[in-house]
């Protein structure tokens, strides 16, 4: 065996080199024995190295197994022949040349003998072979056992399983409970109740000297006897000059049973008159029945009860639904004002407390602050929001983001919307709390994305309405969310803005006969923004010559106009087209067919818009007396009409726009209570067609009127002051109105709802630049020098509202509190 040694590592290193260029497959035979014993031929080694040559087929099909064979066999083989043979070569180039290290060219023609003709007893085999031999067979009988079983054994999941499965990873988040408006106070068993209630009532009518009760409800008639016989014991204790001592009675299980029953029958002031009496007996109010009758008194609006129910009923700090109550019943009382200060000073008295109000009272307050629609109360709530953070309720819930997010589409400028601010917010919520979106926040943050008319925000709103409805899928596929119609209104918002009318058009589709007024409000908005991509200054000129057989084949009667117009599947490509698709639209409204949909003034005025925009000026006039036959029309009506005026086009159009807005000017002038701005647009748009049809000087007195009726000095105020809710200055005085210690607006970003109407330079400058031009021409109408008196008396009232504006917004900005 020692002797052997030198030559088994020999063998082992040229195996080594010959098994980098790929073992063979085969394992015995014939051709196993060639490549053991070599050959001495040229040819025989040619072939040998042809066989065992390097390829992918070798390469891929040899196993670890079957190489550790072919080492055995050529150990064995060389072990038994001495492995002196200076031809047996490995290799790629093994017979044709290539020499072995450390070896001479076999130059002899003599073959080396088989395998089977080296001396060895008979059925006698190496024990190196045989043992690798047994292991490869274990190897192979081992992975052909775990095929078969592989392929015979069952699966571990059936389908219903594997369903199963998917429906609980994939299924939809439970939703948050919605809030009640009431307290349920549990009622328990009536006939055990009226049973208890009978009992007492024969027991107090017993006593001698109680007064008869005057109610119909058994549990009251029980508690007015009650009431009667105690005030008879204390009368008589103070009588005797005793101190009035607490004298249950009733047990609180009876005591229970009365609530209940007063409760059943809604006899609250009953109920009231128990809890009172269990108070005095020396028993604790039932606190679900007293949040329930505290309720009540805030679904009235009466501030007096509900407090004068929560000083005698109250023995200990309010609970978290309690104070709800309370902020609740002053906000609905202080509804009408732009800041509702006893709600705030409710809300932060139970601060100073140590017991803030629940979340859902600062979004009630919020909410109901954004609903006044001034710039104070929009501003506030957004002091609120980052003083609730501060002092209260550092983490929102899903609620308040969603409250917030809809706030940014209405921002405190007015202009546009604040995407930004409501992307960090969805980000904040979805992303770094992990919070699950409701509808409604979805619906925010898409109407915040659609509202600020860009495109780029745009495309994001319509990015998130497919992420709802194809992100969140279970199972089978449902989605955990259903678009409704403010998910929809959102959408068109966005449209409308960039005037893309094939999204409106597929928005309608899906919403099919659910369409309501908004919606379609919307869709009418779109038309009127969408820009036709033909034109009639566009078309290209046919010269005569080729107009032959046009005007042949158009002698032939047109068909008859379907009474049902089709929607092709392309918008529409001219202004005829999009009059027609709107036509007909707007048939199906006066038919019914779109039962959601009512006429409204605000309809109305969008459906002129469309022919406002896209039609004639005369056949917007006839269609602006025939659709006011069941709406009236309201100040924004006339104002679309005259803008339509003023901006009338060259030739006859402008002569009719000029009877008509006269027209349209002495109704409007009737009217009242109407906004600020509305007020300048439409003296400006009047004054505008006047200008168009050469009336200078009718216009310069027009704006005279207007400077009269609304003088500079109107923006003038004496003395500023502010809310004291508003105020940035310490409070240092405890009893100092409380206000936000937090402020996400500063007193810059608030802008002036108050602003009276006013005239700046581009909105007289059409005025001006004709009149001057007639100073320059030194027309014969201007002999006594008008126009340039005109130029500049229009100098004179463009500075003084100037100065005047600001004059307003340095008292605004050094203005105190109250």
């Amino acid at each position: 065996m020692s002797r052997m040694t030198p030559r088994f590592h020999a063998g082992l290193r040229d195996l080594t080199r010959a098994r980098a260029w790929g073992p063979t497959t085969r394992t015995s035979g014939p051709e196993m024995s060639t490549w053991a014993s070599g050959s001495g031929s040229t040819s025989s080694s040619a072939s040998s190295s042809s066989s065992y040559s390097p390829s992918a087929s070798n390469m891929a099909t040899a196993t670890p197994a079957r190489g550790y064979a072919h080492a055995a066999v050529a150990v064995a083989v060389d072990a038994r022949t001495g492995g002196d043979e200076p031809g047996r070569e490995f290799g790629p180039g093994a017979g044709a040349g290539t020499v072995g290290r450390g070896r001479r060219r076999r130059t002899s023609l003599t073959p080396r003998p088989p395998i089977s003709s080296v001396s060895r007893p008979s059925g006698s085999q190496h024990p190196v072979l045989a043992d690798i031999e047994q292991r490869v067979r274990l190897v192979k009988e081992a992975a052909d056992a775990e095929v078969s079983a592989s392929q015979s054994q069952t699966p571990f999941f059936t389908e219903d399983e594997l369903m199963a499965l998917y429906q609980d990873v994939l299924a939809h988040p439970e939703p948050q409970e919605i809030e009640v408006q009431a307290v349920e106070a549990p009622l328990g068993d009536s006939e055990k109740d009226a049973a208890i209630v009978t009992s007492l009532e024969q027991r107090m009518s017993t006593i001698s000297g109680a007064l008869p009760a005057t109610s119909t409800v058994p549990a009251t008639r029980v508690m007015q006897l009650a009431t009667a016989r105690l005030d008879a014991l204390e009368a008589l204790g103070s009588a005797g000059g005793h101190d009035p001592i607490a004298v249950p009675l009733f047990t609180a299980e009876q005591f229970g049973a009365l609530v209940r029953s007063c409760m059943r029958e809604r006899d609250y002031e009953g109920a009231e008159g128990v809890l009172v009496l269990m108070k005095r007996s020396g028993l604790q109010p039932l606190q679900a029945p007293m949040t329930m009758i505290l309720a009540e008194h805030a679904a009235a609006r009466s501030v007096t009860r509900f407090e004068r129910c929560l000083t005698t009923l109250l023995t200990q700090a309010p609970e978290e639904e309690q104070r709800h109550l309370h902020v609740r019943v002053h906000l609905a009382a202080s509804k009408h004002l732009a800041l509702p200060e006893s709600a705030l000073g409710v809300l932060h008295s139970y601060e100073a407390q140590a017991l803030p109000a629940p979340q859902k009272t600062y979004q009630s307050v919020i909410s109901a602050l954004y609903s006044t629609n001034t710039s104070v109360g929009k501003a506030h709530a957004w002091d609120l929001f980052a003083h609730m953070r501060y002092a209260a309720h550092p983490e929102p819930d899903v609620r308040m983001y969603t409250t917030m997010i809809r706030a940014c589409a209405s921002p405190v400028s007015g202009r546009g919307s604040e995407a930004e601010r409501a992307f960090d917010l969805w980000t904040e919520m979805t992303v770094d709390k992990r919070l699950v979106p409701e509808t409604g926040t979805w619906n925010a943050v898409i109407l915040a994305c659609a509202r600020s008319g860009r495109k780029m925000w745009i495309d994001e709103a319509f990015s998130l309405a497919r992420e709802m409805f194809d992100a969140h899928r279970d199972a089978r596929g449902v989605s955990a969310y259903v678009p409704d119609q403010k998910t929809m209104c959102a959408l068109l918002e966005g449209a409308k803005r960039i005037g893309d009318l094939a999204r409106a058009r597929w928005i309608l589709a899906e919403m099919g006969a659910q369409v309501a007024e908004e919606a379609f409000m919307h869709v009418l908005h779109t038309y009127t923004a969408y820009v036709p991509p033909f034109t009639r200054h566009l078309a290209r000129v046919v010269p005569s010559s080729n107009t032959t057989d046009v005007t042949e084949s158009s002698s032939t009667p047109p068909p008859e106009n379907n009474p049902s117009p089709r929607f092709t599947r392309l918008p529409p490509q001219t202004a005829f087209e999009v009059i027609t698709e709107v036509e007909a639209l707007w048939q199906r409204v006066l038919d019914h067919s779109l039962p959601l949909v009512t006429l409204t003034t605000r309809l109305v005025n969008s459906y002129l818009s469309v022919h406002y925009q896209h039609s004639t000026l005369s056949a917007a006039r006839r269609l602006f007396g025939q659709v006011f036959t069941t709406v009236k029309p309201d100040a924004r009506t006339y104002l679309e009409a005259l803008e339509r005026c003023a901006y009338a086009r060259r030739g006859p159009e402008r002569a009719l726009a000029l009877e008509w807005a006269s027209e349209l000017w002495e109704t409007y002038s009737a009217l009242k209570d109407v906004p600020a701005r509305t007020v300048e647009r439409a003296w400006v748009a009047y004054m505008r067609v006047l200008v168009l049809n050469g009336q200078t000087l009718g216009a310069l007195t027009h704006i005279r009127q207007f400077a009269a009726r609304y003088p500079p000095s109107d923006l003038l105020v004496p003395k500023s002051t502010k809310h004291p809710a508003r105020s940035t200055r310490t409070a240092i005085v405890p009893n100092s109105f409380p206000r936000p210690i937090v402020r996400l607006t500063a007193p810059t970003d608030v802008p002036d709802d108050a602003v009276p109407p006013l005239l700046t330079f581009s909105d007289i400058e059409l005025l001006h630049h004709r009149l001057v031009a007639e100073a320059n021409l030194n027309l014969s109408r201007d002999r006594d020098g008008a126009a340039k008196k005109g130029i500049g008396y229009l100098k004179y009232l463009v500075k003084a509202y100037e100065w005047a504006l600001r004059g307003r917004r340095d008292a605004v900005m050094k203005a105190r509190a109250e």
